[in-house]
């Protein structure tokens, strides 16, 4: 790697944290390229292929004779319909692949069994994924479905959006979810695998969908880059104490 590619990859990786740090905010214009010359310290030509880069991994968009806007980057769950992550992020402008897929047939963890209501002597197929977004490795995703409802799962290849498939192939109706979010940070195996440092960002998604009869029937547990993902909510109303009458 020569010193030019190493000067751009670090400028790419400074506009880029100060753009998740909010330097440069959503929506607004970048400084010009003689700006970003004098903040960064590097030449014209390094800044471009910086920014060539952070166009083409949807930070930026990149408009001749208007300047460079940041661009909202991060997927938002819409918690007003049920939807997978990976749908979230197609809907959000990104092309989804699977990275890795492995997918076995297994006793139900501790974990899960409580979940899906399943004893510890049952059945489930067990889903594991590394997800792409537009080519970058973004999260981690683990599902658990007992084996009477997608019996022969394992033997398949090349899932990209599960939701989907399970509806399409075995008849599943997905009526309602319940997710649990919290803020997470990469460990130094996920940072590895992400191509981020270690502490980075992240958040960690368990959910747990259910039929329209109540049944639960299947488990995720996902691990998602901060910056790709928001979780977006309406509420409605508020509980107010009653006054007493006498």
């Amino acid at each position: 790697m020569n010193g030019r590619t190493l000067a751009y990859r670090k400028v790419y990786e400074l506009i880029k944290g100060d753009i998740l740090g909010a330097r440069y905010g959503v929506g607004s214009l970048m400084p010009t390229e003689a700006e970003l010359e004098d903040i960064y310290g590097v030449s014209r030509s390094t800044v471009r292929k910086a920014m060539e880069l952070l166009e083409k991994e949807g930070y930026v968009d990149i408009r001749q004779g208007r300047g460079t806007l940041v661009k909202d980057f991060s997927a938002r769950q819409d918690y007003t319909r049920v939807n997978s992550v990976t749908e979230t992020l197609k809907k959000r402008g990104y092309h989804v692949s699977t990275r890795k897929l492995h997918i076995e047939k297994c006793r139900v963890p501790e974990r899960a069994a409580k979940r899906l209501a399943l004893q510890q002597s049952d059945w489930v197929v067990h889903v594991q994924r590394i997800q792409e977004a537009d080519g970058n490795p973004v999260c981690f995703m683990e599902n658990y479905i007992p084996y009477h409802l997608a019996e022969g799962l394992e033997k398949e290849t090349g899932i990209v959006s599960l939701y989907q498939f399970l509806e399409e192939n075995y008849g599943f109706e997905i009526e309602r979810t319940k997710d649990v979010i919290a803020a997470a940070t990469a460990n130094f195996y996920e940072a590895e695998i992400l191509a981020v440092p270690v502490g980075t960002a992240m958040l960690q998604v368990e959910r747990v969908c259910y039929s329209p009869s109540g049944e639960p029937v299947c488990m995720d547990y996902v691990r998602i880059l901060g910056s790709y993902y928001q979780v977006e909510m309406e509420g409605f109303g508020r509980n107010r104490p009653v006054r007493g009458g006498n």
